[in-house]
């Protein structure tokens, strides 16, 4: 295998014959037939930094790729051996579509695919038109709304009106998202983490 994927997520085609992996670099596998093993079809060429989100949009062809710098990119993985760049949205930048000024940890799809909603490891969340893949839009950035502990996960509801993003510090933000440019915060779950095992060599009997 190339590249490191560890501790990076992955995301399958609609499909499910493919299979995106992150890391450095990102890759695309086979998985129609997994065994004896998936046989490894290309990978995201000349990526600024390591893939930190994966997503396949609708269509089955198209994959947005972010990394830790809060670059977005857009490949056509029609031919999977050799990804075709669409467009790139750069992490900086003072431009109505700049991407995010942290990494992207999180990607999701609105129900109708019309809205891709991506978070950060700032809590800052940001809503896009993905009517053309091409000409990925900003709608809305959620400024003064950051989540504590950065967005770990995103989730919309199944009728697209509500959106769930999820930190590590256990907070769960639900959003109604109805007017995707205008998204008012409907409640804040507060979850309790427990805290980490302590290694066993440390252990101490009383």
């Amino acid at each position: 295998m190339k590249g490191d994927t560890a501790g990076a997520p992955a995301t399958f085609s609609p499909d499910g014959q493919i299979l995106a992996t992150s890391g450095w670099p990102g890759l695309l596998w086979n998985v129609a037939r997994p065994t004896p093993r998936p046989a490894q079809l290309g990978y995201l060429p000349e990526y600024p930094g390591s893939v930190n989100a994966l997503l396949f949009f609708p269509d089955g062809q198209t994959l947005v790729s972010a990394d830790v710098k809060g670059t977005m990119t857009l490949w056509n993985t029609a031919n999977p051996g050799h990804p075709a760049h669409i467009a790139t949205i750069a992490g900086s930048g003072t431009s109505a579509n700049a991407g995010h000024a942290g990494g992207v940890s999180a990607l999701a799809f609105s129900p109708d695919a019309r809205v891709l909603a991506s978070g950060d490891d700032s809590g800052e969340v940001t809503f896009w038109n993905a009517a053309d893949p091409a000409r990925l839009a900003r709608i809305a950035t959620l400024s003064g709304t950051t989540q504590a502990g950065g967005v770990s996960a995103l989730a919309f509801s199944p009728n697209g009106q509500v959106l769930a993003s999820a930190s590590h510090h256990g907070t769960v933000i639900l959003r109604d998202v109805t007017n995707p440019a205008g998204p008012v915060i409907t409640a804040v779950l507060h979850l309790t983490i427990p805290p980490p095992v302590r290694s066993l060599t440390s252990f101490r009997p009383a």
